[in-house]
């Protein structure tokens, strides 16, 4: 019984460093490549190649932004964060 007591034990710590490793990057989302693009309300992070994406989004986002926000109960009095992620 302790040799499998032992194998599951290493299983589940080789788990959580898979799943710690795995988690790592979403602490440093932003690349050295990307700009910043700041609005009124919104911060956005992105690469040059979605430059037309975003101000596309900032656009709408500037304009919908109460509409969204009451919808949804949200108030918030610092700027939002957002990252460009396009495929």
């Amino acid at each position: 019984m302790p040799k499998k007591l032992k194998i599951l034990f290493i299983a589940i710590i080789s788990l959580i460093y898979v799943g710690i490793i795995l988690f790592l990057p979403t602490f440093n989302l932003k690349t050295t490549k990307m700009i910043s693009k700041q609005t009124d309300k919104f911060i956005f992070y992105y690469e040059k190649q979605d430059e037309k994406a975003v101000l596309d989004m900032a656009e709408i986002l500037e304009k919908k932004y109460e509409t969204i926000n009451s919808a949804t109960k949200f108030s918030s009095t610092k700027k939002q964060k957002y990252m460009s992620i396009l495929i």
